[in-house]
């Protein structure tokens, strides 16, 4: 079996990545060096739960900038339901799920609306994965690598090392493996993210 290493070095200040390829069956491992402080997650978390305790905090009545990002559609010449998005790129069998995840998500959001710190770890997760889907998912998506592959890499890029920051931080809220799956979804649902 013949293995190559790609490294990619997009300088000083910038997530590194390298990715490993099996040339012989085109099985793909991709391996995610996180630029973030692992201390990050969980200084929000400790923030969020100074927050409870704190009824000044309860006033915020908007989204923190860094998260509004996401919140809003990109511009594109074709509006497409997440619906559409699937379909047309050959995902339909994701759909009841997808569409429930996304609005799972979508509470979750609302939910924590009054938390900065909680906003702030949802900007930071759905910023990786915006990074992680548009730069290792969709190049393998349109080359059109076998659907079941392609959620293993979903698992093995976006959703575990999401739920591995959450278990590390003894997290007080409940961000599951759907709600990491939502935000895909919501993602695509607001055109930040493509299936083909």
């Amino acid at each position: 079996m013949i293995r190559g290493t790609t490294t990619l070095n997009a300088g000083n200040n910038s997530k590194q990545y390298y990715a490993m390829r099996d040339i012989v069956n085109n099985n793909v491992e991709i391996h995610f060096t996180a630029s973030l402080n692992p201390n990050t997650i969980g200084n929000l978390l400790n923030q969020y739960k100074h927050e409870l305790q704190d009824p000044s905090f309860k006033r915020q009545n908007d989204f923190i900038k860094r998260l509004q990002r996401f919140l809003v559609n990109i511009s594109t010449a074709k509006i497409q339901t997440l619906e559409e998005k699937l379909v047309e790129g050959g995902f339909d069998e994701n759909l009841e799920y997808a569409l429930l995840t996304k609005e799972e998500f979508s509470k979750f959001l609302l939910e924590y609306k009054f938390s900065p710190s909680i906003q702030n770890i949802n900007a930071i997760f759905l910023g990786k994965i915006f990074d992680q889907f548009n730069m290792f998912i969709l190049p393998e998506i349109r080359k059109g690598t076998d659907h079941i592959v392609i959620n293993e890499l979903i698992n093995s890029t976006i959703i575990a090392p999401i739920e591995s920051l959450i278990l590390d931080n003894d997290c007080d809220i409940d961000i599951l493996t759907h709600h990491i799956r939502g935000m895909i979804f919501f993602l695509t649902g607001k055109c930040h993210i493509k299936w083909n």
